[in-house]
């Protein structure tokens, strides 16, 4: 690629590519991907918070409790359930710590992405756009517009 018609060829394709990609994809969002997204979000929180709770409430380890029980062998049972205690407990904690920070997260993207993204966007408008900022003028960059 070392001619100009040869780079401005290529530059045409990948433009004409990644438009025609954009497009397609923005046209199936609003009609088949959240259709779809709001089909299986339910059961996969259900799927989720399943799983999580077997972890945290130690499933896998049920059916050796179990089988001692049948067995009728109080010290293996003893051992198994002291063991299954300090899991749960360890578990739980981080559990509800990772709940916690994941409340956190959310509730701060929940609040502050606006003013973000408006910002992000003010600035790239700002430092790309000639006409955007008038010479000898700073431009005020507010969480959804640029002042002059």
């Amino acid at each position: 690629m070392k001619l100009p018609d040869q780079r401005k060829a290529v530059r045409r394709w990948a433009v004409r590519h990644y438009s025609t990609m954009v497009g397609y994809h923005a046209v199936r969002l609003p009609c088949i991907y959240t259709p779809k997204l709001l089909a299986y979000s339910p059961r996969g929180a259900w799927r989720w918070s399943t799983l999580v709770g077997r972890w945290v409430f130690d499933a896998e380890g049920k059916g050796l409790r179990l089988a001692a029980v049948q067995a009728e062998d109080a010290a293996e049972y003893l051992k198994l359930a002291r063991q299954r205690n300090d899991r749960v407990r360890l578990r739980g904690i981080v559990t509800t710590a990772a709940c916690f920070v994941g409340l956190a997260a959310a509730l701060t993207l929940y609040v502050m992405a606006p003013s973000w993204s408006g910002r992000r966007v003010s600035y790239w408008i700002a430092d790309r756009d000639p006409l955007a900022v008038p010479a000898g003028c700073t431009p005020l960059l507010g969480a959804t517009r640029v002042d002059f």
